[in-house]
Order: C-alpha cells, then structure tokens, then sequence
C-alpha cells in the first residue's frame, strides 16, 4: 500500500511539472521524500527528485544536496545509467552555484563522457552549461563561451526548451561580464524561449539579471519595471526568495534615483519576507541597504539602530560576538528612558493639580523643555558609561597584550578560524579545509605587504596577487571573519588606526593624517568606520588611551 501511495504521488508531481506549476511540484516532492525515506524507498526518492531537475526553493536545496551524495553510488549499484548520470549533472549543478566548482567538475567531466559514450545527446546541454559555469568560476572566458554556444547548438537541434532559456541567459552575463552591448539581446531571447506557462522560477532569474544589467547602463525606469515585473511573477507563484530578491534590487534602485521613501518601503518588505523565509543572509543584505537608505535620507538615529540590528544578524550567522557591551548598553539605556519618561509625566500631572490655572500654563508650556533637557543629561550619562566601559576594556585589552606578546598593540589581527555555516554542511572537511587555507594565505598576504595601508587597494588587485579570480577571491572571502573584502580590510585599518592613536610618537598629528596612514581614503570613512567597529569616535580614543 505505502509503495502505491508513492506511484500516485509521483503521478501527480508529473503532471504538475508538466503544467508549469513547479511551486506545487516543489512542495509535493518534499512530502514524497518525507514518506519514501520511512519505507526506506530510495529509488522513489531519486525519481523525485530528478523530476524537478533544478526547481527546488532554498530551503530545501541542502535536503537535496545531501539525497543526492547518496543517491548516486545507490544507482551506479542498480546499473541505472541514464538516472547516474542525471543525479551527477544535478549535483555538480548545485556544486557549481556555490562556488564548489573542482567538485562539480570532478562530478561533470565523467557524467559528459558517459554520457557522449552512451548516447544520451539530449542530455548534453545540460552537462555543457555546468561545464561552462565551472570554467567562468575559474575566469576562463574563452572555455566559458564556447561551451556556451556549443550547448545552446545542440539545444536548438534538440528543441530543448527546458534548457535553451538557462543557455541563452548564461550567455548574456557573459556578454554582461565582457562589457558587451550584446547581454540584453540574449536576455530577450531567453526569455522569448521560455515556454508558455511553464519556467516561472527561470523567468524570474531572466528578469533579475535583465534589471541589474539596466540599472549598470544607468537604464533605471526600464530596471525598474523588470524589478517590479519579477516581483510580480514572484509573489504570483509563491516564490518568497526571489521576491525578496526583487524588492531588494528595487531598494537599492529608488535610492540611487534619490527616491528614498519608496527605497525604504521596499527594503523594509525585502527584509520581513527574508525574514519569514529564514534566510538570514539575504535579510542581512536588505539590512545593510536599509542602513545606507536612512543615512541618505538624514535619519541617522534609524541608521544607528538598524546598524546595530546588521551586527545582530551578522553575529547569528557567523557565531561571532561582536559588540555586545555596545548593544546591552544600548538596550539599558531605551528601557530606563522609557521608565524615566514615565515617570516624569506622572510627576509633572500631580503637579498640575496642585497648582492654580495661571501657573498650569507655564507648568505644561515647560514639560517639552523639561523633558528635552532631562533626556539630553540622561543620554550624556549612559554614553559616558559605556565610552568608560569600553575604554577599560581596550585598556585591558592592551595590559594583557603587553604582558604576553610584549608589544602595545598588534598590527594585525590575529587569524581566526573559519566558522561553518550550518547550511553549507554538505561541505567535505578537505573542501573546509582548502578554504581555511586560502583564507590563511589571504590574511598572510594582506598582512605581510601591509596592502590594507593603501586606501586605493581593489578586491581585484587582491586577486591578481593571489593569482585567482575577483569572483573566487569574493567566494572566499564569504567565509572570513569579518565577511567581505571591505570589511576585512577595515578591520586591520582600525587595528592599525588605534596604535597610531596610542602612540605618543604620533601625537603631533591631526586625525585626518591618522586615518590616511592607517589606509583609510578620508576623515568621513575614518570616523564612520572607526566607530562602528570601537564604539567610540577616534578624537575620544586617542584622549583615553594615548
């Protein structure tokens, strides 16, 4: 019973898949696997899976990633050519789109010869465009188009419609990637080819690099209507990520073009359906446009507190603790302002009683005053506290490094050990390993040749140094703590501010020249930054600690 149960399940998937309702299939195939794997029915499992091909929302792309590992030796034991090599092709493909891309060939380049051997020429474009995904991670523009249009030939000869829109699409980010004029042609063609009522989630993806590609060409109103368009179909299809995706691009959009309301509105949905889709690094992206949106808009207050909510969220996400006596500070200060405020108005209302009509009006005329300076004072307090509270901690800081290392303060930060993202489990230890060590030879780097000095230095001149891609060098970088090239180089800018500061051989200098020796490119990002990562502005911690 439970095996016919399943075939009938499988029956219905089909057919969904077959009137482009993939969200439906989506859903579906997750109740099939959920019921297979208590019958301990793995080829039922396979067969669900490889239906979808690559339909398969966020949430459930890690569930698959880990059937497949398994999945593959179960068919290669059953003989089962056809479905072997079609499992390697899907995992090589998710390999591919997180930047594991020796694995993916490791998977692919044996699943194209089987297949050209047994003559399963249909599903050689597929095997193609992962091929060429590969050979672009690893900045090989040439290998990159060629299996391209070599893939999108035989797609053609096919009739391929499933896969001709993925090609097509392919080859307009690379022309995007080159500088061509060429990338929006192959973008209309992708679309074109996508067949009716069926590839929402491809159309989507067509939509979003079309809206990106605009907005470079400075094309804002025509990126916006395809941002809008792609949210449409989104949250038409139940596609939560992608239009999380789309109000973010629409964010970003309207502040460029200096409308910050509208910026602001679609941030803050960017963020709530992020947020509801648990997809912590996508809600931390919104955050941080949201952050640059309050700021252009003069609400520095909000743009404090949502920076402060970005440290929040980045520290969940990479296990780091950063800034928690800033934060347990901040939230003393709003609970015992409220209480205060309380307070002073039932005070201020028994007193009303108390007094004659004439003396009421000067009474109520005072309390914004009153109160105003009451704040102000309170506000003064808890901020001295926690300056106070932060200098005795860098000052310990800097009596235990004295201690042990013998010096005032290091010059760079100590390397720290790659934390693991629970939803990249699939990962090898040999694949966390190598990135570790890349992540070693980066911050070695950086630090031996001091680059972070050089307020000029581009994610691409770490790159050639390091003799790899801008795009695997950002890949890397993911994982680094801070994450993001910016942020790491900032991190030892601060470092290496705060000893300048301390120095009595410095003293002499204003804080502009400060910042310039420490990497950083002008007085305004000085500050900004210096803050962010200190809780205290560089004039009050060269007072404390010089």
């Amino acid at each position: 019973p439970g095996s016919s149960s399943l075939e009938t399940l499988l029956q219905q998937q089909q057919q969904l898949i077959k009137s482009g309702k993939s969200d439906s299939a989506i859903r579906l195939g997750k109740q099939i696997r959920e019921k297979a794997a208590q019958l301990s029915d793995t080829l039922t499992i396979a067969r669900s899976i490889l239906a979808l091909n690559e339909d398969s929302d966020a949430t459930s792309q890690e569930e698959i990633v880990g059937w497949l590992r398994k999945i593959i030796p179960f068919l290669e034991r059953q003989g089962l050519v056809l479905e072997t090599i079609q499992a390697q092709v899907l995992l090589s493909s998710y390999l591919s789109v997180n930047a594991n891309y020796e694995a993916s060939q490791a998977l692919i380049i044996p699943a194209w010869k089987s297949a050209d051997n047994h003559g399963y020429k249909n599903l050689l474009p597929k095997i193609g465009l992962t091929i060429a995904n590969n050979f672009s991670g690893i900045n090989q523009p040439k290998e990159t188009i060629a299996y391209l249009q070599a893939s999108t030939r035989i797609a053609r000869e096919l009739k391929d419609s499933a896969i001709l829109p993925s090609l097509l699409m392919n080859i307009g980010i690379w022309h995007f990637e080159q500088k061509s004029d060429s990338a929006n042609h192959y973008y209309e063609q992708a679309l074109a080819s996508i067949p009716a009522g069926r590839g929402d989630f491809m159309r989507m993806k067509v939509l979003y690099n079309m809206a990106v590609e605009l907005e470079t060409a400075g094309k804002y109103d025509e990126a916006a209507i395809r941002y809008q368009e792609m949210a449409a179909n989104s949250e038409r299809q139940g596609q939560f990520e992608a239009l999380a995706v789309a109000y973010k691009g629409l964010g970003s959009l309207y502040r460029t073009q200096g409308k910050l309301a509208a910026s602001k509105q679609y941030l803050e949905r960017s963020i709530q359906w992020a947020d509801s889709i648990k997809q912590s690094f996508l809600k931390l992206q919104g955050m941080i446009e949201l952050q640059y949106t309050f700021e252009a808009m003069g609400a520095y207050k909000e743009a404090l507190q949502t920076g402060m909510k970005v440290m929040r969220v980045r520290d969940s996400i990479f296990a780091v603790e950063k800034k928690i006596a800033i934060i347990e500070l901040e939230q003393k200060y709003q609970t015992e302002k409220k209480e205060v405020e309380n307070q002073s108005l039932m005070k201020l209302l028994n007193a009303e009683k108390r007094f004659n009509w004439a003396l009421s009006f000067i009474l109520i005329c005072s309390i914004p005053f009153v109160i105003s300076l009451y704040q102000r004072k309170k506000f003064q307090q808890e901020r001295n506290r926690s300056y106070e509270a932060l200098i005795e901690r860098y000052q310990r800081e800097r009596t235990s490094q004295q201690a042990q290392q013998n010096v005032i303060i290091p010059d760079a930060p100590e390397t720290q050990e790659m934390p693991v993202d629970q939803s990249d489990n699939y990962l090898s230890e040999t694949e966390i390993s190598d990135n570790r060590q890349m992540l070693e030879a980066i911050r070695t780097l950086i630090e031996k040749e001091r680059l972070y000095l050089n307020p000029q230095l581009r994610q691409e001149d770490l790159a050639e140094k390091l003799s790899i891609t801008p795009r695997r060098l950002s890949a890397y970088l993911r994982w680094s703590n801070p994450p993001g090239f910016y942020a790491l180089l900032n991190e030892y800018r601060v470092r290496e501010s705060r000893r300048l500061l301390e120095s009595s051989e410095y003293a002499h200098l204003k804080l502009d020249a400060i910042g310039q020796m420490a990497g950083f490119s002008n007085r305004q990002n000085f500050n900004k930054v210096f803050e962010q990562l200190t809780g205290l502005t560089p004039g009050y911690y060269r007072k404390k600690m010089a």
